[in-house]
Parts: C-alpha cells; structure tokens; sequence
C-alpha cells in the first residue's frame, strides 16, 4: 500500500514537472538574443586583454625596428653571396666537364 502511494506521489510530481519544462523551452532566449550575448561577452573580454598589453614607447618601437631592419640586411648580403659564390663554382664546374 505505502508503494502504491510512493508511486502516485512521484508520478504527481512528474506531471508537475512537465509544463515547468515547457515553461523552459518557452522561456529560452532566441538565437539572435544568445549570439548577441556572445559577441558583448567576446569584446568585453577583447577589451580587458587589450588592456593587458605593455605598449613600448615610440624610441624603443624605432629602435627595435631598425635593428630589425639591419638583421634582415645583413642575411640577404651573405645568402647573396654564398649564392654568387655556388653559382660560380658551378659555372667552373660545368666548364670542366
């Protein structure tokens, strides 16, 4: 007897349930409504990082670019000339054969 009326009330509390659940599925938001969520969330979060970020001054931003402008010089004049130097050798090469 004490199973019978265990099962009504779970059953009671079921059926209770079920429109709470259509209730829900009613009350959730659109997707135009949750991907604009999302893309606030996603700048918010852009704007904090962004403010993370140590930005050098202008004396060193020139500095550091010269150097690596002069870096980038110095590799292309000794590739150019390892590369002058083979194709020469190959020049003298092929002249032997």
């Amino acid at each position: 007897m004490a199973e019978n009326e265990k099962n009504e009330v779970v059953k009671a509390e079921e059926k209770k349930a079920a429109p709470e659940k259509a209730e829900k599925k009613a009350d959730k938001p659109s997707f135009f409504k949750r991907a604009g969520a999302s893309i606030k969330r996603f700048l918010r979060e852009n704007k904090a990082e962004l403010k993370k970020i140590v930005w050098y001054d202008k004396k060193s931003t020139i500095r550091s670019s010269i150097i690596v402008v002069v870096a980038i010089l110095v590799s292309a004049l000794f590739l150019g000339i390892l590369d002058f130097g083979f194709s020469q050798g190959l020049m003298a090469l092929g002249k032997l054969v």
